[in-house]
C-alpha cells in the first residue's frame, strides 16, 4: 500500500504479496483530461480517439519480456449519443481500432483474472 504520498510501496513487486495489481496501461496520466471531461467537452468520438491513442501508446511502451496490461472501464450510461445507435462510437472503437490490433497480435482480450493469471504465470517463470 501507500502512505498516502509515496507510491514506491504500492508499484514495488511483491512476489509473496495477496493483491496484483493490473495497471491501466498508459491511461490517464497526471495532468491529462479525464474520462468525463472527454465526454462532456467532445463527445464519445473524443474519448474513443483518446483511448486509440492511449492504447497505441502503451503498446508502443509494451516490453515484450513481460505481461502488459492495459484496460479501460466504460459504462453504458457514459454513451449517450444518438439513442438509436447509442455505442456507435464505441462499436467503431472496437472494429476499427482494436479488431485490426488482435488480429495482428497486438492485443489479445482478456478477463481481470485472466490477466492476473497469466501475470501469476509469468512471476513463477521468472523465479
Amino acid at each position: 500500500g501507500t502512505d498516502g504520498s509515496d507510491l514506491s510501496l504500492f508499484v514495488r513487486n511483491d512476489p509473496d504479496g495477496e493483491v496484483i495489481y493490473l495497471p491501466e496501461g498508459l491511461l490517464y496520466r497526471s495532468g491529462e483530461t479525464t474520462k468525463h471531461e472527454l465526454l462532456a467537452t467532445g463527445g464519445e468520438e473524443a474519448y474513443m480517439d483518446y483511448l486509440e491513442q492511449a492504447l497505441l501508446a502503451s503498446i508502443a511502451a509494451a516490453d515484450p519480456g513481460k505481461v502488459n496490461v492495459f484496460h479501460i472501464t466504460i459504462h453504458p450510461g457514459e454513451m449517450a449519443g444518438d439513442p438509436a445507435h447509442p455505442y456507435a462510437a464505441l462499436e467503431d472503437f472496437l472494429v476499427n481500432v482494436v479488431q485490426p490490433l488482435v488480429a495482428q497480435g497486438k492485443v489479445r482480450w482478456a478477463t481481470f483474472s485472466e490477466m492476473a493469471d497469466a501475470y501469476q504465470a509469468w512471476e513463477a517463470g521468472a523465479r
